[in-house]
């Protein structure tokens, strides 16, 4: 069995590379070397967001100390994201201390908060405050020192999609929070950040948009899409949202993060930079790229200096955007060519490329599993099968490849399958549910191979 998640198909790759010609930075990124002159933060947060959230909020201070080697990551940064878990965490001591370093670089605040009140006890975030917290919560941040200069609804749409309310009944339960958000912090642009985990969730997302419009009164500044990078027309996803943001005059930005369960710091670093550079080589132009980590997987923070460290994102963000087009010149060639441009098509010469494939997500790996036990004494019958999602285990996206499904009893090696290998076709084999099955070529010899993909619902 194979395991493969894989966002797009062909052979483009784009790759973030820091050309060493001249360094242009990317349209909307504030590249100033002081908070003297940084540029000011544009209405709708357009330009590198840095949202680091660990699972213990007191690394961030690291980020505070006297010496904190991040000075170039600062520099590319238009905005510093916390989360609302961060902020109840730290005690005042610990959050003025960070507060007045942030504002000592000139960096402007976003506070990534809670915004739909549960109903029904559906709706709430696991390990976040309850959403009436946050008029509390922003005046910590005011009282700290840091330049609040934006307030993140924290997936209302989603949660409240998923709860079954309507759009109309998400704005109107969420706009009550905004009233209360506002009525402490008038100044602080209101923007929203969700999850897109499948088509469906695309569509909830526009109408989510134009519902909160006219609850409130006013567009959200911004709308931060955290995508499922497994959905297979992400980019499409991306254009239309991208369209209904800017046709209400709403920014629009994407949420760049490593996977959970990458094994390495420098593995989840590098799946970050591949997604945002994937953005660009899809054509789609975003205002903000969110560079976020959370409890689950949060890598090291310092030094930037180290390419395996968070802060090591941003300078990369801010330095030359390229793209590698590679085109193979036969089938099961190993030889490609290509060529590599700025954002703006312009020839890049005497660069050097480092040229890794890898997946979107986890690596796709062969595996032989077996299983083996005692068979009841009154079984005859047994059937064999792939599950997927199911005995209550996390919804998630799949993408995997079967290759052989036997049983074996005693020591004759006798296989009781019938057509293990699928060479009947899917005669003795019976999809179920919404998954997809669908015999292809195999790609390790001869005969087919059982392809199954299957969405998080």
């Amino acid at each position: 069995m194979r395991r493969r998640w894989l966002p797009s198909t062909g052979i483009l790759l784009a790759l973030l590379l820091s050309a060493c010609a001249q360094a242009a930075a990317p349209v909307a990124v504030a590249t100033a070397s002081k908070s003297a002159g940084r540029t000011p933060v544009a209405a709708n947060g357009a330009g590198a967001w840095f949202a680091p959230a660990p699972q213990n909020a007191n690394d961030l201070l690291a980020l505070a100390e006297p010496n904190a080697q991040w000075s170039q990551a600062a520099a590319a940064t238009a905005v510093f994201q916390l989360s609302a878990s961060s902020i109840a965490a730290l005690g005042d001591a610990d959050l003025a201390t960070l507060g007045r370093a942030l504002k000592k670089l000139g960096l402007p605040v976003a506070l990534l908060l809670p915004a739909l009140t549960p109903v029904s006890g559906c709706g709430q975030l696991v390990g976040a405050p309850d959403p009436s917290s946050a008029p509390d919560l922003i005046k910590r941040v005011q009282a700290s020192g840091a330049q609040l200069r934006f307030i993140v609804m924290d997936r209302p749409g989603s949660l409240g999609t998923r709860c079954g309310l309507s759009a109309m009944e998400i704005a109107t339960n969420v706009g009550q929070w905004v009233a209360a958000v506002r009525a402490v912090a008038p100044q602080a642009g209101i923007g929203d950040s969700e999850l897109l985990r499948s088509f469906s969730d695309g569509l909830a997302e526009a109408a989510w948009m134009q519902a909160y419009t006219t609850v409130t009164g006013s567009p959200p500044a911004f709308t931060h899409v955290d995508l499922d990078w497994s959905i297979a027309e992400w980019p499409l996803q991306l254009r239309q949202l991208s369209s209904a943001a800017r046709a209400t005059g709403t920014g629009f930005g994407v949420v760049d993060r490593g996977n959970p369960d990458d094994a390495s710091d420098a593995l989840w670093v590098a799946n970050a930079a591949d997604r945002m550079a994937a953005v660009a080589a899809a054509g789609i132009t975003v205002d903000s790229a969110v560079f976020a980590s959370s409890a689950a997987r949060s890598p090291r923070l310092l030094p930037e200096s180290d390419e395996s460290t968070f802060t090591a994102l941003l300078p990369r963000f801010a330095a030359t955007l390229t793209t590698l087009t590679l085109n193979p010149r036969s089938s099961g060639d190993q030889v490609v060519t290509g060529k590599l441009v700025t954002a703006a098509g312009a020839p890049v010469a005497g660069a050097a490329v480092d040229l890794a494939v890898r997946s979107f997500n986890a690596p796709g790996q062969y595996a032989q599993s077996v299983i083996t036990g005692t068979v009841p004494a009154d079984a005859s019958r047994a059937v064999v099968g792939v599950r997927i999602d199911g005995e209550n285990s996390d919804p998630g996206p799949a993408d995997l490849f079967l290759y052989q499904a036997g049983y074996h009893e005693g020591a004759n090696g006798k296989e009781h399958v019938s057509d293990p290998t699928f060479a009947d076709g899917m005669v003795h084999w019976t999809p179920t549910d919404s998954g997809t099955a669908r015999l292809e070529p195999s790609d390790r010899g001869s005969g087919p191979m059982l392809h199954l993909t299957d969405n998080p619902a």
